[in-house]
């Protein structure tokens, strides 16, 4: 549903009949000179936050009620920031959700009318449910671009649309935020900015991709209790790739030809193949030959990653060929109701958005788990550094004087190497 400036909708008349649904913003900026922000204010009934944590932001990315969260990474090609809402579990004593837009303000001043396409839209699941687009901003730096509000017992969103002559200082002002106490002491006008770790944005896009597993799950169950066959299999796998992993229809390419074999699917990301995968029959056991049919994928067309799944588990092989095929497993997970947050960011790894980023998550997840393995640890403590480090330790702790080969020899019984 279009709306104009000032236009409002029911969320149910729109098509949104689920406690859960998103929030995207997005624009264009072609000379890439603006550095903008989306943020949230949980808004009583006047006009203000109750307190400090109904700000939501790029340095209060969740807010204390578990309604609204922000991942400001969790891109798709129209949004460029996500909100994941549960109205379930707004307060109360909270009327309105603002959802707004702001500039960041260095050296050079930056203003709306720099960028093209400035849209907000709601999202069940990926159906575009309520879509509203700027038209008339002009020199304003930040910008109300919605706003959900509670009408008689339900939800409703309205279009707003209005700017402002300053940056998201102003509108937190506006709203009753607290400045002083999240400001930058030498820039009093301006909310300081921290710097976001990659495991902070791994873990906010997990949360985002939580919620989308659990939408797709009785798609999966469904599968699994009809015994669907290959081809409705990799129907229902052509969404969760698009829907929940986030790559466009273009990047998952079926039936690709690899050395005169055929594989289920190529995965890819920044106009590179990036994954190549092995699709079974919903909940097919995997076993061992369909292992080495994925990673001799792998190995024969150069794609390092190489993904078996029967939709109900999830193989990733990591794929090297030098003079034989070597495939080390980097992770095998199940989806179902009780899915991890830990195994949900491993997925998270195999997205659009992380195998697009230039800083590959699965290398280093790679590089840790062969650092870990048994086989490396153990050689390690075998080492004549660490043998002698562990004599002299005992000689001054027990005052024995021990040889490396006797310490050796008990380390190695440790290791059941005997």
């Amino acid at each position: 549903m279009e709306l104009v400036k000032g236009g409002n909708v029911a969320l149910t008349e729109a098509g949104i009949d689920n406690d859960f649904f998103t929030v995207g913003v997005g624009w264009r900026d072609e000379e890439g000179a603006c550095d903008i922000d989306a943020s949230a204010f949980l808004i009583d009934a006047q006009g203000k936050v109750i307190n400090d944590t109904g700000f939501i932001f790029y340095n209060q990315a969740k807010s204390q009620c578990g309604s609204l969260q922000l991942n400001p990474e969790s891109n798709n090609h129209t949004d460029r920031c996500i909100f994941s809402v549960n109205t379930s579990k707004i307060p109360h004593d909270i009327q309105r959700i603002v959802f707004a837009l702001s500039a960041e303000q260095n050296e050079k001043p930056v203003n709306f009318n720099q960028l093209e396409q400035v849209i907000i839209r709601l999202l069940d699941g990926d159906k575009e449910c309520i879509h509203y687009e700027l038209s008339d901003i002009c020199n304003e730096s930040s910008v109300i671009m919605g706003e959900l509000y509670r009408n008689k017992g339900a939800f409703k969103f309205r279009a707003v649309g209005q700017g402002y002559n300053d940056g998201l200082g102003v509108l937190a002002r506006h709203f009753g935020v607290k400045i002083d106490n999240m400001t930058d002491t030498t820039n009093p006008t301006t909310l300081k900015r921290k710097r976001r770790t990659r495991s902070v944005v791994l873990t906010e896009y997990a949360a985002v991709l939580h919620t989308k597993i659990l939408k797709f799950l009785p798609k999966v169950a469904a599968a699994v209790e009809s015994s669907a066959n290959e081809s409705n299999t990799r129907m229902i796998l052509d969404r969760f790739f698009i829907d929940v992993l986030d790559y466009d229809i273009n990047e998952v390419k079926a039936e690709q030809n690899i050395q005169g074999r055929r594989a289920d699917y190529v995965l890819s990301a920044n106009d590179s193949d990036v994954i190549v995968v092995e699709a079974k029959k919903a909940g097919m056991a995997l076993r061992d030959k369909q292992i080495f049919q994925a990673t001799s994928y792998g190995a024969y067309s150069g794609i390092r990653w190489a993904l078996l799944t029967n939709l109900v588990e999830w193989q990733l092989y990591r794929v090297s060929a030098q003079e034989k095929v070597e495939a080390d497993l980097i992770f095998a997970i199940k989806l179902s109701v009780e899915i991890s947050p830990q195994d949900v960011e491993k997925l998270a790894l195999i997205s659009r958005t992380f195998m697009n980023h230039k800083n590959n998550e699965l290398e280093k997840l790679w590089r840790e788990s062969n650092v870990l393995s048994s086989e490396v640890i153990g050689g390690l403590l075998l080492t004549d550094d660490v043998i002698s480090k562990v004599r002299n330790l005992t000689k001054r702790d027990s005052n024995c004087d021990v040889t490396n080969d006797q310490i050796r020899v008990v380390v190695e019984q440790m290791l059941n190497l005997n």
